[in-house]
């Protein structure tokens, strides 16, 4: 599904380590038609799902919380 005329497609990264989450934003941030957010942990993940709607969640499955 295509996002509406005029809007980014949103993606969402989450993981636990900085560093991963630094990796993959940096590798999508460069993309013009994406707006990219990250957050460390599943229950932030949630909260900020509800908040921006992403249209894609990259997210680590193997995460303490």
């Amino acid at each position: 599904m295509n996002p509406p005329p005029g809007r980014k497609r949103r993606v969402l990264i989450v993981d636990d380590q900085s560093r991963m989450r630094s990796l993959v934003h940096d590798l999508l941030q460069g993309q013009p038609d994406l707006e990219v957010e990250e957050t460390a942990s599943g229950k932030e993940a949630i909260q900020r799902s509800l908040d921006m709607r992403p249209d894609v969640v990259l997210m680590d499955i193997a995460m303490p919380e």
